[in-house]
């Protein structure tokens, strides 16, 4: 029997090659970092290249989070060239114990023998919404601001998050037009992400929207604009009160879509902005900088010739309100031709504060020899972490310019327009003789004859090009228009995957087609507004437009499922009576 044992294992060696194990590391992640206060989000503890499940020490997360569930464990093991990694995770669900700018601290993650620490993660936790009415509703929109009192420039940032206890569906989200900010997207979903969330003990689904930056141009008070949503929501019924049935657990049960539903629009409650101004005593030279900034000034070369150029870079990195910030005004030394910078600006992706770093390219052009001083270049901003001004200067650096060849010099004091332009008031003398026309000859010669009808001849073309082209045009569309049901038909019964997104594609180009409509953007109103034009209306009208409101319904319905196969045959039986129209 151990004979057996050491066979076997000697052959699954041999099959599965030789196996390299990594160093181990442990890596400590969030679901969110922005959180409200209640809202329940997921620490995971991975450790690669484990044989073991990471062991977690929670206790100094005590003073700030209170741990809801878990550890829930998994594992995950790929090959690649041979080689195992083994990835082994335990994920915790956490609750925030209070507000304000907290810290998930570095733990201690045991894995077998040895003993990691994680490193320590930032947490912004809100007291999230506030809603006055004795029963929670059932489902809301909620705007949460992390400040609203900041000076011109300042970041604020708006998290809009939907809150539900209901199985809803999103059909259209529309983001405010903010006035008087400068904006900057933060986060900006394909798809709703619920999670599990509590408001004052109530058990709620929150997803987050929209995040986004604002940077306020303007003093005084300023309205935030609302943001709206549009949703479906089941309707409760009225014929069965009290109902163990009634509970919203049993909202997801409706595979054929018979629950009665109605929509409702969604918007945040008011707010406001206070803006104020700039404390007093402004430095010179401000140029609208608002955060915490260093700026650095570089050469690429640091001897050149005369006339020969070199790049001057001023790179100014920091967090702060980058995209405001105007181009320094920088005096050079006289001897020194100085260009207009070019400028780009390079912002951090992955953190909620707007970072990164602003570059300004000048190029000059030394027109004397020596050695040239370039000044230091000293930017003020605002502080927000002292509230003060404050100033980010870089160092002076040194341009030696040596001797270069002889150029002649031009008499006068000419400006470097007037030295461009010089060349163009030059007229030199022709030495060989004229092409004269003999006085016998006719003065109009055949190449200029040929020249007048080619002319006129490409002033026809576009004309005759034009009626061409929109024959054809025409022919096609009348092609296309008599077999758009065909195309329509072959489409609708090669569906291979969803035909919620599926059906209405295929749908809208029937229409451009049968109708010759031209445009590229279609919705359900739309196509009802275009056989209204048409003189269309009746049930296959309406059942058409009702099959793309189940369509829309059905790609953000969490879990939705339809009778699929009947939908596509309903599908095909409304546009075949249209087609007869």
């Amino acid at each position: 029997m151990r004979f057996r044992r050491v066979l076997s294992g000697i052959l699954l060696s041999w099959l599965l090659g030789p196996v390299v194990v990594h160093g181990q590391t442990v890596t400590a992640t969030v679901s969110t970092n922005r959180v409200s206060q209640g809202e329940v989000f997921s620490l995971t503890i991975q450790a690669e290249n484990a044989d073991a499940d990471p062991v977690v020490d929670l206790q100094p997360l005590a003073r700030n989070f209170t741990v809801v569930s878990g550890p829930s464990s998994s594992t995950n093991i790929s090959w690649i060239n041979g080689k195992m990694n083994q990835t082994k995770s335990v994920t915790y669900s956490l609750t925030a114990n209070r507000t304000g700018t907290l810290s998930i601290p570095a733990l201690s993650v045991r894995v077998g023998k040895k003993t990691f620490r994680t490193t320590p993660i930032g947490m912004h936790v809100t007291t999230g919404p506030k809603k006055g009415k004795k029963s929670s509703p059932d489902v809301f929109l909620d705007a949460d601001i992390d400040k609203t009192t900041a000076v011109v420039g300042e970041q604020i940032t708006v998290t809009y998050k939907l809150y539900t206890r209901v199985n809803l569906q999103i059909e259209q989200l529309q983001y405010p037009d903010y006035v008087g900010f400068w904006t900057e997207d933060l986060f900006v979903p394909k798809t709703a992400d619920f999670r599990d969330a509590a408001i004052q003990g109530v058990a709620y689904k929150v997803a987050t929207l929209y995040t986004v930056a604002l940077f306020p141009t303007k003093t005084g008070t300023i309205q935030l604009p609302p943001m709206t949503v549009r949703c479906s929501v089941p309707v409760k019924s009225r014929r069965r009160r009290n109902s163990f049935f009634d509970d919203p657990f049993f909202d997801s049960f409706d595979p054929f879509g018979r629950q009665q539903r109605t929509r409702k629009i969604l918007r945040t409650d008011p707010a406001t902005i206070q803006v104020n101004p700039y404390p007093s005593h402004q430095p010179d030279g401000f140029t609208g900088a608002v955060g915490s900034f260093r700026v650095q000034t570089t050469l690429d070369t640091t001897t050149v010739q005369v006339n020969e150029g070199v790049t001057f870079r001023v790179l100014l990195s920091g967090t702060g309100n980058l995209p405001l910030i105007s181009t320094p005004e920088i005096t050079f030394p006289r001897g020194i031709e100085v260009y207009p910078p070019s400028s780009e600006v390079k912002r951090d992706p992955f953190r909620d504060r707007i970072s990164g770093t602003i570059r300004w390219d000048y190029i000059l052009i030394p027109r004397e020899a020596g050695t040239f001083q370039l000044p230091q270049v000293r930017i003020p901003y605002f502080d927000l972490d002292h509230r003060r001004w404050a100033t980010a200067g870089s160092r002076s650096l040194a341009l030696a310019v040596l001797p270069g060849p002889e150029t002649p010099a031009l008499s006068g004091d000419y400006t470097k327009r007037e030295v461009a332009l010089l060349s163009k008031d030059i007229r030199y003398m022709h030495t060989r003789m004229p092409a004269w026309i003999h006085q016998d000859r006719s003065r109009f010669p055949r190449k200029a004859a040929a020249l007048y009808v080619l002319s006129l001849a490409l002033w026809l073309l576009p004309a005759v090009v034009r009626q061409s082209r929109q024959a054809r045009e025409a022919t096609e569309k009348e092609r296309r228009a008599r077999t758009a049901l065909k195309r329509a038909r072959r489409d609708l019964q090669r569906i291979s995957g969803s035909p919620f997104e599926a059906i209405p594609p295929i749908v809208y180009r029937y229409i451009r087609d049968r109708f010759q409509y031209h445009t590229e953007i279609l919705d359900a109103q739309g196509v009802k507004a275009i056989f209204r034009e048409r003189g269309l209306d009746g049930d296959a009208v309406e059942g058409i437009v009702d099959v793309l409101h189940q369509c829309d319904a059905g790609k953000y319905a969490p879990g939705a499922t339809a009778a699929e196969t009947a939908l596509v045959r309903k599908t095909l039986d409304l546009l075949e009576i249209i087609d007869a129209f």
